[in-house]
């Protein structure tokens, strides 16, 4: 994990914690809830719709230790929410609409922020990268823009294929991610298939830089198949 020396002074006013929690907007919010219980090993955590009052929009919240989803969805066919959320469900499918951190206060948000910039080039992809965290590393992102390589980078793919910019992929951690995967294709997930040839130009490039790798690569890709 990439750490940061020069912090600065810890904040004492408008401190971000941790991520509270991410909402999705779905065709199905209780289908969406169930996968991620189901697959993913998450618990129904909370529960918003016509039953508490809520005439239109639904939304279930799970969890799974200090992780939480809240799946929304419209309720009736034709009102300013539901327009609203059809064009993004159409124009996107599924996906992130609000990430919400938990805060000591609002105050000064914008000055406990400390990053780093990385560029990141080859003749066959480019991209320019901007890590943001909060002082304890609780909080972790990594804003990324294309730039211009002989192929075209996984960052203009994703802003082609989405539409616009967005969140392409949510990082959970885990203590033991050769577990975790096995555990989760029991349950059913489907993982990308990755050729053996990516394992052999690791293991290459490992040998070469200046991090360890814990976990034995055979078992990975073993458990990856």
């Amino acid at each position: 994990m990439t750490t940061y020396s020069d912090k600065g002074e810890k904040p004492t006013v408008g401190r971000m914690l941790a991520f509270d929690h991410i909402t999705f907007w779905v065709g199905n919010a209780k289908q969406a809830a169930s996968y991620y219980c189901t697959r993913m090993g998450f618990e129904p955590m909370a529960y918003k719709g016509l039953e508490t009052g809520s005439t239109e929009e639904v939304a279930h919240a799970v969890k799974q230790d200090k992780i939480i989803f809240v799946l929304k969805s419209a309720l009736v066919p034709n009102n300013e929410l539901t327009e609203t959320m059809g064009k993004h469900l159409t124009l996107h499918g599924d996906g992130v609409k609000d990430v919400a951190f938990e805060v000591e206060d609002c105050i000064g948000l914008y000055k406990v922020s400390i990053k780093t910039e990385i560029y990141i080039f080859s003749k066959y992809t480019a991209m320019r990268t901007v890590v943001v965290t909060n002082h304890e590393e609780t909080i972790k992102m990594t804003i990324l823009e294309p730039a211009i390589g002989i192929k075209k980078s996984q960052v203009q793919e994703y802003i082609d294929y989405y539409g616009t910019a967005g969140i392409q992929h949510i990082a959970l951690n885990t203590p033991d991610i050769i577990s975790t995967v096995a555990n989760l294709k029991e349950r059913g997930v489907v993982f990308l298939s990755i050729p053996d040839t990516y394992y052999d130009n690791l293991r290459e490039r490992l040998k070469k830089a200046s991090i360890t790798v814990k976990e034995d690569l055979d078992i990975v890709s073993c458990t990856l198949e």
